[in-house]
């Protein structure tokens, strides 16, 4: 009878894994958008290159696991695989943390949420490091559980928050949420486990000097450009209950809705019901510290640096599942809750499936559909210091692509000299994008007016927004071409 149990077990959690991994796999070749082509580019370079990222405030961890994929392919599916293995790992994972927490339907139960989560298959499917990092963070979690009975597992533990310090900084708060749980819980090994994370962090002092480069680089952004800090980080009053709302109701946008708010009240209350019931039992109550310790951190620190954001702290979500699911043990009514929270989750995952406006900026379909379009007399514009990547991870046909070559388009901007090149081409195709930080005042399009060309049509494409095709009917043939 046990080995039947043993069996039930194994082929229930792998059903669960093969769930999850089918939800990540639908729409993975969707176009990708600005931060996912930078990512590309970036790893496309050199090896030595994975390790001067000024442009990326990030370690350097994920860059060198896609530029190995690069060099194989360089698909959107292929490359997003970085994001897909691991977010299948972590509901693993998240199975065999909450299993230890509360028994064997505790732990299914954990996982079931996770391979349902809307948030977590969107990142799942990001070639970004959101994915892998919440791996690293629930295998230092289920190591850190192991460790603080048995030692054997120490050097598990030491590499899994060696891995996650080199793929984001964030983690670190993590850590620091285990340490204080420790502290709370198991004073006397307080010091032990101290020493694991110094030698963890041991190796990530070589780091340091690309570190400040990338702190530099994000001060001239934001000194540089007025609503940058808005655009990589949540405004810190909404912060808190922004981040717990999308990392429970998945990435959607709030309205008020009607369907949208029942939605939200009733998977925020069951979510709140079910982690009261922890809360309440003294001798689960440290498992909250896990997740409060680093969502306050995070937040305090964001007064300084800019960087609370709902994906960068995805690693707290295998955490609140677990408790979620711990909180439905011992309730008679604990299961229709979770099963209403897993429908919940299903619902706004195939939202996400149906909707363009739900998904990824269409950059592919943008950038293909001027390349077919565009003559030899065509020009495409920019209000930026350069193409923008997914332009530039995109385009293959040579069309002629300029830019204001500064971050913000001012008043004493002098357009004549930095769109000179614009100089004889019939055709020009200007992007909107982002230009409510750069060109506020829309200039590039009074320059353009000025010049005798006139808008002859607008495409709109999802994400990436307007896209302007103006003319200049007094044409002379660009001879140089």
């Amino acid at each position: 009878m046990h080995g039947k149990s043993v069996g039930n077990e194994r082929v229930s959690v792998l059903l669960i894994l093969l769930s999850g991994l089918v939800l990540r796999l639908i729409g993975l070749n969707q176009s990708f958008w600005l931060d996912e082509a930078a990512q590309a580019i970036e790893s496309s370079r050199s090896f030595v290159e994975q390790f001067k990222l000024a442009a990326d405030f990030q370690p350097p961890g994920y860059h060198l696991i896609v530029h190995t994929l690069v060099q194989f392919n360089r698909s959107e599916w292929w490359l997003r695989l970085s994001a897909v293995v691991p977010g299948v790992l972590t509901i693993y994972f998240t199975y065999l943390t909450a299993k230890r927490w509360g028994g064997e339907k505790v732990g299914k139960w954990a996982a079931m949420l996770l391979a349902t989560s809307q948030f977590h298959i969107y990142y799942s499917q990001e070639l970004r490091p959101y994915s892998l990092v919440a791996l690293w963070g629930v295998m230092s979690l289920w190591a850190w559980d192991r460790f603080l009975i048995n030692k054997k597992w120490s050097w598990i533990l030491v590499i899994t928050m060696m891995f996650g310090f080199y793929t984001m900084y964030l983690f670190g708060f993590l850590v620091l949420g285990t340490v204080v749980t420790t502290y709370l819980t198991r004073r006397k090994q307080l010091k032990l486990m101290l020493k694991h994370v110094v030698v963890a962090i041991l190796p990530f002092i070589f780091w340091l000097p690309q570190l400040w480069q990338q702190v530099l680089g994000s001060r001239y952004l934001v000194e540089n450009l007025p609503g940058w800090q808005e655009v990589v980080s949540l405004p810190l009053v909404k912060a808190l209950p922004l981040t717990v709302g999308k990392l429970l109701i998945g990435r959607v946008p709030f309205d008020f809705t009607l369907g949208k708010i029942i939605l939200t009240a009733v998977m925020t209350g069951s979510v709140a019901i079910l982690s009261w019931s922890v809360v309440r039992k003294s001798e689960q109550t440290s498992k909250f510290w896990l997740v409060v310790v680093p969502l306050l951190s995070v937040w305090l620190f964001s007064l300084m640096v800019p960087v609370i954001e709902p994906k960068r702290l995805m690693y707290l979500l295998p955490i609140v599942y677990g408790l979620v699911a711990l909180g439905g043990k011992d309730k008679r009514w604990g299961g229709a809750v979770l099963t209403l929270i897993v429908l919940m989750n299903l619902t706004v995952t195939f939202s996400y499936y149906r909707f363009s406006y739900l998904k990824r900026e269409q950059w592919r379909q943008a950038v293909n559909f001027i390349e077919t379009e565009a003559t030899p007399d065509t020009a495409v514009l920019f209000a930026f210091p350069e193409p923008f990547a997914p332009w530039q991870w995109y385009e293959s046909k040579g069309v002629k692509a300029v830019t204001t070559q500064t971050l913000r388009v001012r008043k004493e901007t002098n357009l004549n000299s930095l769109l000179a090149s614009l100089t004889g081409y019939r055709q020009v195709y200007v992007f909107e994008y982002l230009m409510d930080l750069t060109d506020p005042e829309r200039r590039v399009f009074a320059w353009l007016y000025d010049r005798g060309y006139q808008q002859r049509e607008i495409k709109d494409f999802s994400g990436v927004g307007f896209v302007y095709l103006f003319e200049w009917p007094r044409f002379t043939a660009n001879t140089s071409l």
